[in-house]
């Protein structure tokens, strides 16, 4: 057998110890949309060795949200979040976008304003360390809105913001309508936009000009919006769509069933009745009107059990085990494709059960469009939040942080893909 000459012995040395003397880096991207999944490596590290793995994001108010756990680096020198346990810390199993959901909020505050949150963007600083010091940094910075998405807010007969992509014309259009929080849902809104659709972040109630309680909105807020998006120079008027969640999911499918113009509705953690109004009680009346008049709703039914938990599902389950039948949304009457997705452990309204009701309904009426239900186990109410963001402070309307961050990530893929064939034919 060749012996290596004295020449290759001595390239092997260097290139062993430029391999062993390599800097530890962190493999991901530096910029990215907030709903990609973001997959972290970490190469050049000792085999064998115990490594902390550290998140910190800066909230709007600046607030430090933080997530770490410990790692030993296999054979490779490498650590990779979607296959590495850690052995303590935030989270317990190999997890891909734990150390995003496991961000717990501490009493630190941001010491730059450079990292804080703004309505563009989110900005997450992992940092690698070895004891106490500091092997690797990585900045990774979640886009709210594609570059070129342009933002336009409009108060004047329609009380909202508009997101367009740049440069694009005749494109099918979303309207984004909130849940019972009130005002617009921007989030929502610039992320459809991002995927090259003009999207309207709908106010209906809860912001200046508009209303400031849930109580007998008027379902032409939305028919008015839709005509006028249909209006909008870049916007393919014959293909809009409603996208709603929770009391907003119950206004889409209502106003989607007396308005022909809606071709595609999205329900999340959606509602198969009209429910009385959020007034706190002051008010025996509907949620939303028609033509001047209140539409049938499902008056709220108190139980003992929801007088000793104060859980609003111990509200809503009895309230839809009476509803008449009067209160039931016409679902069968919409003009195209239904997309409903709701976490099986929905500790809000019984949103699961709901979107079996509107399937049932459906299929019974005859409904010709496509009707698609997807149910999540492990998630709550916040099942299709945009993803990436902390999801501890959403298990208290059902989930878990592990199961709701995996449910919206699935979401938001169901979402894409519904708009993409109900509206493109793709």
């Amino acid at each position: 057998m060749k012996r290596p000459s004295s020449l290759a012995v001595l390239c092997l040395l260097v290139l062993g110890a430029r391999a062993a003397d390599a800097a530890p880096m962190i493999v991901a991207p530096t910029d990215t949309l907030q709903d990609a999944a973001v997959r972290i490596r970490v190469d050049g590290l000792m085999a064998g060795a115990r490594y902390d793995v550290r998140s910190d994001f800066a909230g709007h108010g600046g607030s430090v949200w933080r997530s770490r756990a410990t790692f030993v680096a296999a054979g490779a020198g490498m650590i990779d979040l979607g296959t590495a346990a850690p052995v303590a810390g935030s989270w317990s199993a190999a997890d891909a976008q734990a150390y995003m959901w496991a961000l717990e909020k501490t009493t630190e505050l941001a010491p730059t304003m450079a990292v804080v949150e703004n309505d563009d963007r989110s900005i997450v600083t992992v940092k690698m360390f070895q004891d106490t010091i500091v092997v690797a940094e990585k900045r990774i910075t979640f886009l709210k809105r594609a570059p070129g998405v342009s933002m336009t807010d409009f108060h004047d007969g329609i009380v909202g913001t508009l997101y367009t992509p740049y440069g694009k014309r005749n494109v099918p259009a979303v309207i984004v309508l909130g849940g019972s929080e009130g005002g617009t849902m921007r989030d929502r809104a610039a992320m459809l936009a991002s995927h090259g659709y003009a999207a309207l972040a709908l106010g209906y109630f809860g912001a200046p000009g508009l209303p400031q309680e849930l109580d007998r909105i008027p379902v032409e807020t939305v028919t008015r919006a839709v005509e006028w998006l249909k209006n909008q120079p870049m916007v393919d008027a014959k293909k809009v769509a409603l996208f709603g969640g929770s009391k907003g999911a119950e206004l889409a499918l209502v106003a989607a069933s007396r308005d022909r113009d809606v071709r595609a509705v999205v329900a999340l953690a959606p509602s198969s009745v009209v429910y009385q109004s959020i007034t706190g009680g002051r008010e025996l009346s509907s949620s939303w009107s028609a033509g001047g008049k209140q539409l049938p709703y499902a008056p709220y039914v108190s139980s003992e059990a929801f007088s000793k938990s104060h859980r609003l599902i111990d509200l809503y389950e009895p309230t839809l085990a009476a509803a008449p039948a009067a209160a039931a949304i016409e679902v069968e009457n919409i003009n195209g494709p239904v997309l409903l997705i709701a976490g099986q452990d929905d500790a809000l309204w019984p949103s699961a059960k709901m979107a079996e009701q509107l399937v049932a309904r459906a299929k019974s009426a005859g409904f010709k469009p496509r009707i698609v239900s997807l149910t999540i186990a492990a998630a709550g109410h916040h099942v299709a939040n945009v993803p990436n963001r902390p999801t501890g402070d959403s298990v208290r309307l059902g989930g878990t942080a592990a199961g709701l961050a995996a449910a919206q990530f699935q979401s938001w893929r169901a979402i894409l893909e519904f708009l993409a064939e109900s509206l493109r034919g793709r």
